[in-house]
């Protein structure tokens, strides 16, 4: 079909503008066709497709299975199979979020175990032992508690032992919380080290949600607002954790810290390796006594010229020492004019503390002192130097231990102190009596002599019964044991101090500082007209021998006046604290030159002793000496490990007469009333009862007792 023509245009239009070449289709008429798109925009495409249908396919075949319905206005909730909670681990995930987000940090590396992650901090288990100490009235800080600790499994079992023996000895409520990132039930931890129901020890799960999985971070802070969960319900007066490798770094690091943080009036306490043997003793302290467990002990020592062999024995028994369960002493050696090169060598190897003592505090324990003079020392120089080689910062707190270059000591003097300090000082019954008011100190000796140096001292043996029930008891106990020298042998309190093996209380010492410097002054004042003011018979008057330095009788005067004793230990616990080497002897300074006419008055067919009242410690016999026991402090202790009360106790006078407390006080009232109105300077008598009354009446020395 031909096309029309135009009658307006009058031209007909050309066949090559209507037809295409090769092609019947006319073009005229039809729309205008998109732009022809380059080749490698098109593989680009094409490749982006293929990107995302991978993505889709990898989401599609890694989709959780386990969200719930969405809501959106509703709080995470965890549920928890066989109900224990189970670790929100993104490889193994138990966990059932009613949320639509998971947060997933694949940027982290993640902590051994899986220990990455850090949520709230929740206790399940933890409210269903601790409130109902609140109906108890468990909550009062009247109630004392003690806690044991644990996060290790395995210190579980090295401590479970010793607070299942603290129960029974029925002076504190004992506890025990679990602390651990195992899952393990506590009734299954309790069949595995065979607590049975005999153990009186309420056990707390103190263990976080999510503890397996827990990072580092979240498990010291869960440990922390568990203590203050423990505290608030429970208040403990004491800590006690195994401090060996055993138990997570973690833990400890954070019971070390939390306890200050919070400001909780806690004591710690950590138990070395097998604690049963080394500290076993601790199970028989009153929980009051935990109060004041981070006493602090200077050991103070004076050397003498020519006497390094015993010197080098002291150092090296306190080297071999048993110092676990809290610092080592602070050591301060007062060294002589002339040093022994053996003496200087030895101290300049000897490390303190001991390399094999494992403790945290700095190792600077060590102060050396050496004295400058020549000129031989007097009676009041010696006092003077030996009192101003200590002073306490806080009196009730610090203690000082005087030992002797001629004392050798056993492994457990020290865990001896501790465990007569905390029970005779701290405790609850000691301080309620005001007994620990009138202990001037502790002795690791048994003294052989009388401190006068008139002839042999023979211990008490145990108080006399006061009914009859006890009459028959005390000789049904002599008749069932071994030896009846052994069941008679008791602890005592002598009213006679001693200068080989003493720890002399911070307060007393403080005491004994001024007492001293107010009996110099006295002196002083009568020497300057000895014609019309003589020195004071209670002054110049000696009832202490010679063979001990010159601030004993100091001492001496202060416990009459005062009425102070010093705790003397038994028969066996002494063997297993210290004994006193007489081969080495060597008279104190100020006594030197009389310990020659001594001897050349022994040589001469004389006695034991001379007129001047002192004694020849060279010829002591040896078998006087104790032989040190190697065995546990606990195995020392009487039958049943039991520790005597004060008004238990024998006391004996200052000369080694038994006597009563009641006698005892009316003869220091005594000896304080003369004491005051011949030295003192008082002019009235004081009240006969008034014990704690100033020695002296002098300024503001009046209100100096304690």
């Amino acid at each position: 079909m031909r096309p029309k023509l135009d009658p307006e245009l009058g031209v007909t239009k050309k066949n090559d503008d209507l037809f295409t070449k090769g092609n019947k289709t006319p073009t005229g008429w039809r729309a205008k066709s998109a732009p022809r798109v380059p080749l490698r925009k098109t593989f680009r495409r094409l490749g982006l497709l293929i990107l995302f249908a991978v993505a889709c396919y990898m989401f599609i075949i890694n989709i959780p299975t386990d969200l719930g319905p969405q809501d959106r206005k509703r709080r995470p909730q965890y549920t928890h199979g066989s109900g224990s909670a189970s670790p929100p681990n993104l490889a193994n995930s138990q966990l059932r979020l009613s949320n639509d987000v998971v947060r997933v940090d694949v940027g982290r590396d993640a902590a051994p175990a899986g220990r990455d992650y850090d949520g709230p901090i929740r206790f399940l288990n933890l409210a269903d032992t601790l409130q109902p100490l609140g109906d108890t009235k468990g909550s009062a800080s009247a109630v004392l508690n003690v806690m044991f600790a644990a996060s290790s499994l395995s210190s579980a079992s090295r401590i479970l032992p010793v607070a299942c023996q603290m129960s029974q000895e029925k002076k504190s409520r004992v506890n025990f919380a679990l602390m651990s990132r195992n899952e393990i039930p506590l009734n299954e931890l309790r069949e595995i080290n065979g607590i049975g129901e005999d153990c009186d020890v309420l056990f707390h799960d103190a263990r976080v949600e999510f503890a397996a999985s827990s990072s580092d971070e979240r498990f010291e802070k869960a440990i922390t607002r568990a203590l203050y969960h423990i505290n608030t319900y429970m208040h403990p007066v004491a800590i006690l954790v195994d401090s060996t490798d055993a138990e997570d770094h973690v833990f400890l690091k954070s019971i070390r810290e939390s306890v200050p943080k919070l400001q909780l009036r806690t004591a710690i306490v950590e138990l070395p390796a097998h604690a049963e043997q080394h500290m076993g003793w601790i199970t028989k302290l009153e929980a009051s006594s935990f109060y004041s467990w981070d006493f602090t002990v200077e050991i103070l020592i004076h050397a003498h010229t020519g006497a390094s062999g015993s010197l080098i024995r002291l150092l090296k028994s306190l080297a071999a020492a048993d110092f676990s369960g809290g610092p080592v002493p602070h050591l301060t050696i007062e060294l002589p004019e002339e040093i022994d090169p053996p003496t200087s060598q030895f101290l300049r190897d000897f490390d303190w503390p001991p390399s094999s003592t494992q403790n945290v505090h700095p190792p600077n324990q060590l102060t050396l002192r050496h004295r400058i003079s020549k000129r031989s020392m007097n009676e009041e120089d010696s006092s003077v130097r030996f009192l101003e080689g200590f002073w306490p910062a806080y009196p009730e707190r610090d203690h000082v231990l005087v030992l002797s270059p001629q004392v050798e000591l056993s492994p457990n003097f020290y865990q001896y102190l501790k465990l007569t300090l905390l029970e005779y000082r701290y405790s609850r019954h000691s301080t309620a009596g005001a007994w620990d008011k009138r202990l001037f100190g502790i002795s690791l000796a048994l003294p052989s002599t009388q401190v006068s140096g008139t002839g042999p001292f023979t211990p008490p043996s145990r108080k006399l019964p006061t009914t009859a029930a006890s009459a028959v008891l005390d000789s049904a106990e002599d008749d069932s044991s071994p030896s009846s020298s052994s069941s008679s042998s008791t602890p005592f309190l002598w009213q006679a101090p001693n200068s080989n093996a003493i720890l002399i209380l911070g307060e007393r010492w403080t005491e004994l500082h001024k007492f001293v410097a107010q009996s110099l002054e006295v002196q002083h004042s009568s020497s300057s007209s000895p014609s019309t003011h003589p020195p004071p018979a209670l002054l110049t008057q000696k009832f202490v021998s010679k063979e001990y330095p010159a601030w004993l009788e100091h001492a001496m005067r202060l416990c009459r006046g005062r009425g102070y004793w010093t705790l003397y230990p038994s028969a066996e616990v002494a063997t297993n604290l210290a004994t006193v080497h007489h081969e080495l002897y060597r008279a104190p300074e100020e006594y030197e030159d009389e310990e020659a006419a001594i001897k050349q008055h022994q040589h001469n067919g004389g006695g034991g002793f001379d007129d001047i009242g002192g004694s020849s410690a060279a010829a002591a016999d040896d078998d006087d000496e104790i032989v040190l026991h190697h065995m546990t402090l606990l195995d020392s202790l009487p039958p049943k490990h039991t520790l005597p009360l004060f008004k238990e106790m024998p006391i004996v006078q200052w000369d080694g007469e038994v006597t009563s407390l009641k006698e005892f006080d009316e003869n220091a009232v005594f000896y304080a009333v003369h004491f005051r109105q011949m030295v003192g300077g008082c002019e009235d008598k004081k009240a006969l009862v008034d014990l704690p009354a100033s020695l002296f009446c002098t300024g503001d020395d009046e209100d100096d007792g304690v």
